[in-house]
């Protein structure tokens, strides 16, 4: 869950990573996110968890990407915000169906193509 650039004055609170380059790539505005982990099972084989897990990264929908427009990236950064911290699917889902007055959405999913494996083990198993 990236955060949106200006957070601060939006009145959220800081994000899990504030800031966390992952990428190695220098402090920028993606570098301030949240971390929502779906489906943790209490009986893992269950449900919709799995050992490998896609990484997928939800981000203001920016007209700057696109050519830009102030007003609007102004009004999807305030209606991103009101949605912050998304701490759950359901929460995360609605961030990314939700949508300006004209229609033109506040998110957008990323798929980041990046997997890594999250294998559930017995709790005596380090023993």
């Amino acid at each position: 869950m990236v955060y949106p650039i200006g957070w601060e004055a939006l009145g959220v609170a800081p994000p899990q990573c504030n800031p966390c380059d992952h990428s190695s790539d220098g402090i920028t505005f993606d570098d301030f996110h949240d971390h929502v982990l779906d489906s943790m099972p209490s009986d893992p084989g269950h449900g919709e968890y799995r050992t490998l897990w896609h990484v997928f990264a939800v981000a203001p929908a920016y007209s700057f990407i696109t050519g830009g427009d102030p007003a609007n990236d102004g009004a999807v950064a305030a209606a991103y915000a009101s949605h912050l911290p998304a701490k759950s699917e359901a929460a995360v889902d609605a961030l990314v169906d939700s949508t300006l007055p004209d229609g033109s959405p506040v998110a957008v999913e990323i798929d980041t193509d990046s997997y890594f494996l999250c294998a559930v083990v017995n709790r005596r198993a380090a023993r």
